[in-house]
């Protein structure tokens, strides 16, 4: 476990490294306006792909992790439904940009790297569940400095965001093909993927539907955001935001180093019908000590962190960031209580919440961004996070799945949430 752990934080850090260091430069360079512009095209595209990305990393991770021989029919059944799914959202994407509203270029670029990323991402949940941590590992260290590079070099050069949407196409188009090279030979199951029908994609459609539904609405949640800012505020204070999102998704980009770990190995126990409170209870903690370490950073530097990334042009955003630490504090507890229902095959709880939670989102957000701004929104976000880790922690009570709530869990949560809301109180001051 802990090796994996360790794997998958290398990875995971390569990838927040060199992505962090692009969206500083990004940021800086075409400054809060139009790098709220190009936020929104990202969140657009991003919003488009979900049909693409369906949850096959969860259906992955699970399925193959309960049973590692059916890797080659599980990888082979989903990258089918993959397929087809992207000529789908081609049509929609033909159709919408037929608008007038729509940059063709930047649109299009945008859209095919979302689906790109997909398919590279795809590669990466299958080395995840047969436990090649390492492997992965040693390919993000191209990937990453391919990405980072492929964005930067037009960023610099041409410094417009239309050369900056070709760049993330190219670079993830790149990406693709050689993580598919480098896969190849440690996955003998990619070379048995020709063998399918349509009565398998739609087998694999309805039999992971519940993956695919967790997964919009979680999406939902976390690209809605920008959409509503767009249209109830200015893009500067997307790009304000945007700022400190991305920061926000950077941190968090730290859970799933714990659920592809934690999630195939709960599985396993639970198929050897073994006694998984402990591992429950360490999942629990991991995710209570990064979400609040993390959060409690984003609110004590707040001003720090803002002037020596950002500079003067996102000084408001120092206001913002110790909302997003409490977002992700609450974030990351919810994230353990989801890693575990998942691992148990409650997929049909996780749509629930988080289908309910988006409702909360948009009409918290509705209300609130009109009084408070940008602020609002995080309002909206932290109450819509709240209520999923309620109703996923409810669930577990009820179906008698032990919780990882102990004393020395709750202490910690509350240790770290303390200095948040001292800050949040002393700028409402």
């Amino acid at each position: 476990m802990l090796k994996n752990i360790g794997w998958m934080t290398v990875s995971t850090l390569m990838r927040l490294g060199a992505g962090f260091l692009l969206f500083i430069f990004l940021a800086r360079k075409l400054g809060p306006e139009i790098f709220g512009q190009l936020a929104y095209w990202l969140a657009f595209s991003s919003l488009l792909a979900l049909l693409v990305n369906y949850g096959f990393g969860l259906q992955l991770l699970r399925e193959i992790g309960r049973d590692p021989n059916s890797a080659a029919k599980v990888y082979r059944a989903t990258l089918a439904a993959k397929i087809v799914l992207s000529l789908l959202i081609i049509v929609v994407g033909l159709v919408i940009g037929l608008l007038e509203s729509v940059p063709t270029t930047i649109f299009w670029s945008l859209l095919i790297m979302a689906l790109a990323e997909s398919f590279a991402e795809h590669i990466n949940f299958v080395l995840r569940a047969l436990g090649y941590f390492d492997k992965e590992a040693r390919f993000s260290l191209f990937t990453s400095a391919l990405n980072f590079f492929g964005v930067l070099l037009p960023l610099l050069v041409f410094g417009t965001i239309t050369a900056v949407a070709v760049g993330f196409l190219l670079s993830r188009c790149a990406t693709l093909l050689l993580g598919w090279r480098l896969a190849l030979p440690f996955l003998p199951v990619m070379q048995k993927s020709n063998d399918w029908s349509f009565a398998d994609v739609w087998k694999t459609l309805r039999d992971g539907f519940p993956y695919a539904a967790d997964m919009a609405v979680s999406t939902l949640n976390s690209t809605l955001d920008v959409i509503l800012l767009s249209y109830m505020t200015s893009t500067k204070a997307v790009g304000l935001y945007q700022a400190g999102l991305k920061l926000m998704q950077g941190a968090n980009s730290i859970a799933p180093i714990v659920g592809n770990v934690y999630t195939p190995h709960i599985a396993s126990q639970q198929m050897q019908r073994a006694d998984c409170s402990s591992i429950v209870t360490k999942l629990i903690l991991k995710m209570s000590l990064l979400g609040g370490g993390v959060g409690a950073i984003f609110a004590v530097g707040n001003i720090l962190i803002t002037n020596l990334l950002f500079g003067v042009e996102y000084s408001q955003l120092s206001i913002l960031l110790p909302w997003f630490g409490l977002a992700l504090i609450v974030r990351f507890v919810a994230a353990g209580f989801g890693i575990n229902l998942t691992a148990h095959g409650l997929q049909t709880v996780r749509v629930f919440a988080n289908g309910l939670a988006l409702v909360v989102l948009i009409v918290v957000a509705m209300i609130a961004i009109p009084i408070y701004g940008v602020v609002g929104m995080l309002m909206a976000f932290v109450c819509a996070t709240l209520l999923v880790g309620a109703l996923y922690l409810g669930a577990l009570y009820r179906q008698g799945i032990p919780t990882g709530i102990n004393v020395l869990n709750v202490c910690v949560i509350f240790i770290f949430l303390a200095p948040i809301a001292i800050q949040i109180l002393g700028n409402t001051k």
